[in-house]
Protein backbone atom coordinates (compact mmCIF):
# COMPACT_ATOMS: atom_id res chain seq x y z
CA UNK A 1 0.00 0.00 0.00
CA UNK A 2 2.73 2.24 0.96
CA UNK A 3 4.21 1.60 -2.56
CA UNK A 4 1.71 2.55 -4.83
CA UNK A 5 1.36 5.87 -2.73
CA UNK A 6 5.41 6.49 -3.51
CA UNK A 7 4.70 5.70 -7.16
CA UNK A 8 2.07 7.73 -7.29
CA UNK A 9 3.65 10.73 -5.78
CA UNK A 10 6.57 10.38 -8.40
CA UNK A 11 4.40 10.18 -11.37
CA UNK A 12 2.86 13.40 -10.32
CA UNK A 13 6.29 15.33 -9.83
CA UNK A 14 7.17 13.73 -13.06
CA UNK A 15 4.29 15.46 -14.99
CA UNK A 16 4.39 18.71 -13.02
CA UNK A 17 8.14 18.94 -14.17
CA UNK A 18 7.27 18.02 -17.91
CA UNK A 19 4.29 21.05 -18.08
CA UNK A 20 6.84 23.01 -16.04
CA UNK A 21 10.05 22.32 -18.73
CA UNK A 22 6.83 22.82 -21.89
CA UNK A 23 6.46 26.21 -20.32
CA UNK A 24 10.33 27.28 -19.83
CA UNK A 25 10.65 26.32 -23.81
CA UNK A 26 7.04 28.13 -24.97
CA UNK A 27 8.74 31.00 -22.82
CA UNK A 28 12.55 30.99 -24.53
CA UNK A 29 10.44 30.36 -27.68
CA UNK A 30 8.42 33.35 -27.78
CA UNK A 31 10.87 35.25 -26.66
CA UNK A 32 13.47 34.47 -29.17
CA UNK A 33 11.33 34.47 -31.89
CA UNK A 34 9.84 37.87 -30.80
CA UNK A 35 13.38 39.00 -32.00
CA UNK A 36 14.07 40.41 -35.54
CA UNK A 37 16.12 38.39 -37.45
CA UNK A 38 17.99 38.23 -41.20
CA UNK A 39 17.81 35.29 -43.73
CA UNK A 40 17.44 34.51 -47.57
CA UNK A 41 14.42 33.36 -49.07
CA UNK A 42 14.04 32.05 -52.96
CA UNK A 43 10.69 33.84 -55.07
CA UNK A 44 9.27 33.04 -58.44
CA UNK A 45 9.17 35.44 -60.59
CA UNK A 46 5.93 36.09 -62.42
CA UNK A 47 6.10 38.88 -65.52
CA UNK A 48 3.23 40.89 -67.18
CA UNK A 49 2.76 44.62 -68.67
CA UNK A 50 5.26 43.59 -71.40
CA UNK A 51 6.07 46.77 -73.53
CA UNK A 52 4.88 46.53 -77.57
CA UNK A 53 6.82 44.53 -79.79
CA UNK A 54 8.83 42.64 -77.38
CA UNK A 55 7.60 38.85 -76.27
CA UNK A 56 8.92 36.24 -73.74
CA UNK A 57 11.04 33.03 -74.05
CA UNK A 58 9.05 30.47 -74.16
CA UNK A 59 8.71 28.73 -70.76
CA UNK A 60 10.31 31.18 -69.37
CA UNK A 61 10.75 30.30 -65.51
CA UNK A 62 13.16 32.87 -63.11
CA UNK A 63 14.03 33.33 -59.39
CA UNK A 64 15.45 35.77 -57.08
CA UNK A 65 16.99 35.49 -54.12
CA UNK A 66 16.32 38.03 -51.31
CA UNK A 67 17.84 38.78 -48.05
CA UNK A 68 15.00 40.08 -45.86
CA UNK A 69 14.95 41.01 -42.30
CA UNK A 70 11.73 39.78 -40.48
CA UNK A 71 11.19 38.23 -37.26
CA UNK A 72 11.38 34.50 -36.11
CA UNK A 73 7.71 33.94 -36.58
CA UNK A 74 8.11 34.63 -39.96
CA UNK A 75 11.18 32.95 -40.92
CA UNK A 76 10.02 29.81 -38.70
CA UNK A 77 6.82 29.29 -40.93
CA UNK A 78 7.69 31.08 -44.61
CA UNK A 79 4.96 33.44 -44.70
CA UNK A 80 6.56 36.27 -46.06
CA UNK A 81 3.11 37.41 -48.22
CA UNK A 82 3.71 36.13 -51.49
CA UNK A 83 6.30 33.28 -52.61
CA UNK A 84 6.01 34.85 -55.98
CA UNK A 85 6.43 38.23 -57.00
CA UNK A 86 5.02 40.09 -59.64
CA UNK A 87 7.30 41.94 -62.19
CA UNK A 88 5.89 44.71 -64.24
CA UNK A 89 7.92 44.82 -67.14
CA UNK A 90 6.66 48.21 -68.61
CA UNK A 91 9.95 49.76 -67.85
CA UNK A 92 11.92 47.28 -69.37
CA UNK A 93 15.48 48.97 -70.99
CA UNK A 94 17.21 47.11 -74.19
CA UNK A 95 21.12 47.23 -75.03
CA UNK A 96 22.61 45.19 -77.75
CA UNK A 97 19.79 42.59 -77.50
CA UNK A 98 19.54 42.26 -73.97
CA UNK A 99 16.48 43.08 -72.15
CA UNK A 100 16.83 43.89 -68.46
CA UNK A 101 15.69 45.84 -64.95
CA UNK A 102 17.94 47.70 -63.14
CA UNK A 103 18.41 47.07 -59.17
CA UNK A 104 16.68 50.08 -58.46
CA UNK A 105 13.97 49.61 -60.57
CA UNK A 106 13.16 45.95 -58.90
CA UNK A 107 13.27 47.27 -55.45
CA UNK A 108 10.75 49.40 -55.62
CA UNK A 109 8.20 46.93 -57.16
CA UNK A 110 9.29 44.31 -54.91
CA UNK A 111 8.81 46.40 -51.37
CA UNK A 112 5.43 47.20 -52.16
CA UNK A 113 4.54 43.46 -52.16
CA UNK A 114 6.33 42.74 -48.39
CA UNK A 115 4.34 42.93 -46.18
CA UNK A 116 4.70 45.77 -43.37
CA UNK A 117 6.64 43.10 -41.11
CA UNK A 118 9.10 42.22 -43.69
CA UNK A 119 12.52 44.58 -45.15
CA UNK A 120 14.02 44.18 -47.98
CA UNK A 121 17.76 44.02 -47.24
CA UNK A 122 19.21 43.12 -50.66
CA UNK A 123 19.03 41.66 -54.06
CA UNK A 124 21.03 39.02 -55.11
CA UNK A 125 21.69 40.32 -58.62
CA UNK A 126 25.17 40.11 -61.28
CA UNK A 127 26.16 43.57 -62.10
CA UNK A 128 23.24 45.24 -60.41
CA UNK A 129 20.86 43.87 -63.16
CA UNK A 130 18.05 41.37 -63.80
CA UNK A 131 18.19 40.10 -67.34
CA UNK A 132 15.31 39.30 -68.90
CA UNK A 133 14.97 35.87 -71.39
CA UNK A 134 13.02 38.44 -74.21
CA UNK A 135 13.10 39.27 -77.64
CA UNK A 136 11.74 41.81 -80.03
CA UNK A 137 8.90 40.72 -82.26
CA UNK A 138 9.33 41.18 -86.09
CA UNK A 139 6.31 40.02 -88.72
CA UNK A 140 6.58 38.01 -91.92
CA UNK A 141 4.47 37.02 -94.61
CA UNK A 142 4.95 33.46 -96.33
CA UNK A 143 3.27 31.32 -99.03
CA UNK A 144 1.43 28.66 -97.91
CA UNK A 145 2.74 25.38 -99.48
CA UNK A 146 0.00 22.58 -100.03
CA UNK A 147 1.07 18.95 -98.92
CA UNK A 148 -1.06 17.31 -101.83
CA UNK A 149 -1.03 14.11 -103.42
CA UNK A 150 -4.05 13.75 -105.76
CA UNK A 151 -4.37 11.18 -108.47
CA UNK A 152 -7.34 11.54 -110.83
CA UNK A 153 -9.35 9.42 -112.60
CA UNK A 154 -8.65 8.16 -116.35
CA UNK A 155 -9.82 10.55 -118.54
CA UNK A 156 -9.61 13.59 -115.70
CA UNK A 157 -7.02 15.95 -114.92
CA UNK A 158 -6.91 18.87 -112.70
CA UNK A 159 -7.52 21.97 -114.39
CA UNK A 160 -5.27 25.01 -113.29
CA UNK A 161 -2.87 25.39 -110.46
CA UNK A 162 -4.48 24.23 -106.68
CA UNK A 163 -5.51 27.12 -104.84
CA UNK A 164 -4.70 27.67 -101.38
CA UNK A 165 -7.17 29.84 -99.20
CA UNK A 166 -5.77 32.34 -98.07
CA UNK A 167 -2.27 31.70 -99.82
CA UNK A 168 -0.28 33.37 -96.91
CA UNK A 169 0.55 33.51 -93.59
CA UNK A 170 2.06 35.98 -91.43
CA UNK A 171 4.62 35.37 -88.88
CA UNK A 172 5.36 36.87 -85.83
CA UNK A 173 8.21 35.67 -83.40
CA UNK A 174 12.38 36.61 -83.25
CA UNK A 175 14.03 37.36 -86.31
CA UNK A 176 16.36 34.10 -85.82
CA UNK A 177 13.35 32.10 -86.50
CA UNK A 178 11.99 33.92 -89.03
CA UNK A 179 15.04 34.39 -90.93
CA UNK A 180 14.87 30.86 -91.40
CA UNK A 181 11.37 30.62 -93.08
CA UNK A 182 10.60 30.40 -96.32
CA UNK A 183 7.05 29.09 -96.00
CA UNK A 184 4.65 27.56 -94.33
CA UNK A 185 3.13 23.84 -95.62
CA UNK A 186 -0.24 22.13 -94.78
CA UNK A 187 -0.38 18.82 -93.03
CA UNK A 188 -0.38 15.74 -95.90
CA UNK A 189 -3.61 15.50 -97.90
CA UNK A 190 -3.79 12.31 -99.95
CA UNK A 191 -6.79 12.33 -102.72
CA UNK A 192 -6.85 9.08 -104.52
CA UNK A 193 -8.99 8.36 -107.71
CA UNK A 194 -11.02 12.10 -108.00
CA UNK A 195 -13.24 12.91 -110.58
CA UNK A 196 -15.12 16.12 -109.12
CA UNK A 197 -13.68 19.09 -107.73
CA UNK A 198 -12.19 19.05 -104.13
CA UNK A 199 -12.35 21.62 -101.21
CA UNK A 200 -10.36 20.11 -98.28
CA UNK A 201 -9.80 22.20 -94.97
CA UNK A 202 -6.02 21.47 -93.20
CA UNK A 203 -4.33 22.36 -90.76
CA UNK A 204 -0.89 24.23 -91.33
CA UNK A 205 2.20 22.40 -89.68
CA UNK A 206 4.11 24.37 -87.21
CA UNK A 207 8.07 23.87 -88.05
CA UNK A 208 9.68 22.75 -85.11
CA UNK A 209 12.23 26.18 -85.94
CA UNK A 210 9.52 28.25 -85.15
CA UNK A 211 9.92 27.56 -80.93
CA UNK A 212 8.86 31.52 -80.07
CA UNK A 213 7.02 32.04 -82.96
CA UNK A 214 3.20 32.18 -83.89
CA UNK A 215 1.07 31.79 -87.00
CA UNK A 216 -1.93 34.20 -87.90
CA UNK A 217 -4.34 31.35 -89.45
CA UNK A 218 -3.88 27.79 -88.39
CA UNK A 219 -6.27 26.38 -90.52
CA UNK A 220 -6.87 26.54 -94.92
CA UNK A 221 -8.90 25.47 -97.33
CA UNK A 222 -7.27 23.53 -100.27
CA UNK A 223 -9.11 23.62 -103.53
CA UNK A 224 -8.91 21.76 -106.83
CA UNK A 225 -10.68 21.62 -110.23
CA UNK A 226 -11.26 18.36 -111.47
CA UNK A 227 -12.58 17.88 -115.20
CA UNK A 228 -13.22 15.34 -117.89
CA UNK A 229 -10.44 15.95 -120.62
CA UNK A 230 -10.71 15.01 -124.49
CA UNK A 231 -8.50 14.91 -127.58
CA UNK A 232 -9.11 16.63 -131.05
CA UNK A 233 -7.04 17.00 -134.00
CA UNK A 234 -6.78 19.89 -136.26
CA UNK A 235 -5.15 20.36 -139.52
CA UNK A 236 -2.82 23.81 -139.69
CA UNK A 237 -0.74 25.65 -142.73
CA UNK A 238 2.73 26.20 -141.65
CA UNK A 239 3.77 29.95 -141.70
CA UNK A 240 6.62 30.57 -143.56
CA UNK A 241 7.31 34.21 -141.14
CA UNK A 242 10.69 32.98 -139.89
CA UNK A 243 12.15 32.25 -143.54
CA UNK A 244 13.40 35.19 -145.26
CA UNK A 245 12.07 35.91 -148.91
CA UNK A 246 15.47 35.65 -150.21
CA UNK A 247 15.79 31.45 -148.83
CA UNK A 248 14.12 29.92 -151.93
CA UNK A 249 12.84 26.88 -149.95
CA UNK A 250 9.95 24.61 -149.85
CA UNK A 251 8.68 22.72 -146.68
CA UNK A 252 7.40 19.32 -146.46
CA UNK A 253 4.72 18.71 -145.23
CA UNK A 254 3.63 22.50 -145.75
CA UNK A 255 0.59 21.68 -143.25
CA UNK A 256 0.64 19.83 -139.74
CA UNK A 257 -1.36 18.27 -137.29
CA UNK A 258 -2.29 19.54 -133.90
CA UNK A 259 -3.41 16.99 -130.86
CA UNK A 260 -5.06 19.24 -128.86
CA UNK A 261 -6.27 18.27 -125.17
CA UNK A 262 -9.04 20.03 -122.89
CA UNK A 263 -12.49 20.17 -121.73
CA UNK A 264 -14.72 18.24 -124.84
CA UNK A 265 -16.74 21.90 -124.40
CA UNK A 266 -13.76 23.80 -125.59
CA UNK A 267 -12.49 21.21 -128.42
CA UNK A 268 -15.82 21.92 -130.09
CA UNK A 269 -14.86 25.34 -130.37
CA UNK A 270 -11.74 25.37 -132.19
CA UNK A 271 -10.95 26.34 -135.49
CA UNK A 272 -7.75 26.34 -137.62
CA UNK A 273 -7.46 30.21 -137.19
CA UNK A 274 -6.97 30.04 -133.53
CA UNK A 275 -3.75 28.75 -134.19
CA UNK A 276 -0.31 29.57 -135.80
CA UNK A 277 2.90 27.16 -135.86
CA UNK A 278 5.82 28.42 -137.12
CA UNK A 279 9.54 27.18 -138.28
CA UNK A 280 12.26 27.73 -136.00
CA UNK A 281 15.88 27.67 -136.64
CA UNK A 282 18.53 29.80 -134.15
CA UNK A 283 20.73 30.61 -136.87
CA UNK A 284 18.66 32.09 -139.68
CA UNK A 285 21.56 32.03 -142.17
CA UNK A 286 21.89 28.28 -141.78
CA UNK A 287 18.08 27.93 -143.49
CA UNK A 288 19.66 27.49 -146.66
CA UNK A 289 21.74 24.69 -145.71
CA UNK A 290 19.11 22.77 -143.18
CA UNK A 291 17.80 19.70 -144.19
CA UNK A 292 14.69 19.98 -141.96
CA UNK A 293 13.54 22.73 -139.81
CA UNK A 294 11.80 22.70 -136.13
CA UNK A 295 8.74 23.76 -135.58
CA UNK A 296 7.12 25.88 -133.01
CA UNK A 297 3.29 26.91 -131.79
CA UNK A 298 3.16 30.71 -131.55
CA UNK A 299 -0.16 30.90 -131.08
CA UNK A 300 -3.06 29.25 -129.16
CA UNK A 301 -6.48 29.45 -127.46
CA UNK A 302 -6.24 29.57 -123.05
CA UNK A 303 -8.94 27.05 -122.91
CA UNK A 304 -6.37 24.23 -124.08
CA UNK A 305 -4.70 22.15 -121.89
CA UNK A 306 -1.66 20.74 -124.28
CA UNK A 307 -1.05 21.00 -127.92
CA UNK A 308 1.13 18.36 -129.54
CA UNK A 309 2.67 19.52 -132.95
CA UNK A 310 2.74 16.58 -135.18
CA UNK A 311 5.40 15.79 -137.21
CA UNK A 312 7.85 18.26 -135.07
CA UNK A 313 9.93 19.05 -137.79
CA UNK A 314 9.47 19.73 -141.34
CA UNK A 315 11.90 18.76 -144.15
CA UNK A 316 13.71 21.53 -146.67
CA UNK A 317 13.83 20.98 -150.51
CA UNK A 318 15.90 23.41 -151.82
CA UNK A 319 14.00 24.74 -155.62
CA UNK A 320 16.60 24.33 -158.13
CA UNK A 321 18.38 27.94 -159.93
Amino acid sequence: MLNKIKEGINQRKARMFSVFLACSFMIWLVSNLSETYESRALFDLNFESLPEGVALEKGLQQELRLKLRASGFRFLTGSFGQQELKINLSGLAEQEGLYYLTRTELSAQIEKQLTNSVSLLELELDNDTLFIGAYPLIRKTVPIRPNLELSVTQNYRLYGEVVVIPDSVEIEGPASELNQTTEIATQRIILENISDDFSEKSLLLHPELLVNSKLSVSTVLVKGEIDRFSEQEIKVDISRKGIPDSVAIQLLPTQVSLICRGRPENLKKLEASDFEVETFISDVSQIGTASSLALRLTKQPDSILSVRITPARVRVIRNSQ
